[in-house]
């Protein structure tokens, strides 16, 4: 990000009321001055630098736990991590290190949120809905069903899931809505009047393990094509309270 990027993305937040502490994970004793008196630390670290995904996230969480935060929920969003094999994905092993770390720490609390794939990215081509070309890419057959969010009802529903006690030491499943590609296709089909042309995705099936190691997007969607991207009792669902988020299950 550039730095007239960063002053505009850190300048929204600064308009909307919030107050921005600045630390860096690698200075301890100021990562540990600046998150005095804040109860829950959310961890939005991303990318597919391994040693920033796994070391920058354990900084922060010594830097919580001398801080005496009471709550660490960790970058993991996406798959559920418990529902991929140890060493399956290169790019899933440092945010299941970190799982596994807090789950043997009791000096701290953590809280592991899925989403499943970010409902925004269905509309990139290579991940399934190619609106120009009028084509649908299931993960798989076209009955599987798939469970997504929008970033924005992440946003909106993590206030109350903190709040809640379901949701100490947990893992715990989040979905706008669960659907299927051919659903998708009906709908694409019923707004445009157009007919969309549907294709079944398995060009993953094509690799070896080896090679979905190191393939993320490919990885993916093998996990959505094994049944492993749906949520059948979404955290958000079946606590009446997080009524915030804007999309209804199908």
């Amino acid at each position: 990000m550039e730095n007239e990027e960063k002053k505009k993305f850190f300048g929204d937040f600064q308009n909307q009321g919030a107050k921005l502490i600045f630390g860096e994970l690698d200075d301890p004793v100021g990562l540990e001055k600046s998150l005095g008196g804040i109860d829950v630390v959310i961890c939005l670290l991303t990318g597919h630098d391994q040693e920033i995904l796994f070391n920058g996230q354990k900084s922060l969480i010594e830097a919580s736990k001398k801080a005496h935060v009471k709550r660490f929920i960790t970058s993991g969003y996406g798959l559920d991590l418990f529902r991929i094999k140890e060493n399956e994905c290169s790019f899933y092993i440092p945010k299941q290190r970190i799982e596994s770390l807090l789950e043997n720490d009791s000096s701290i609390e953590h809280t592991f949120i899925a989403t499943g794939l970010f409902a925004e990215l269905l509309f990139i081509p290579r991940f399934g809905i190619d609106i120009k070309q009028r084509i649908i890419k299931s993960f798989g057959s076209s009955d599987v069903k798939i469970s997504t969010t929008f970033s924005d009802d992440i946003a909106l529903l993590l206030p109350d899931i903190i709040l809640l006690d379901a949701s100490k030491n947990a893992r715990i499943n989040l979905a706008s809505f669960t659907t299927t590609f051919k659903e998708i296709q009906q709908i694409a089909e019923n707004i445009t009047g157009e007919k969309f042309q549907f294709i079944e995705d398995r060009s993953y099936e094509n690799l070896t393990k080896e090679q979905l190691y190191n393939q993320v997007t490919e990885f993916v969607k093998s996990v959505y094509a094994r049944g492993d991207g749906y949520f059948d009792k979404p955290f958000n669902k079946i606590h009446p309270k997080l009524s915030k988020n804007s999309n209804n299950d199908n």
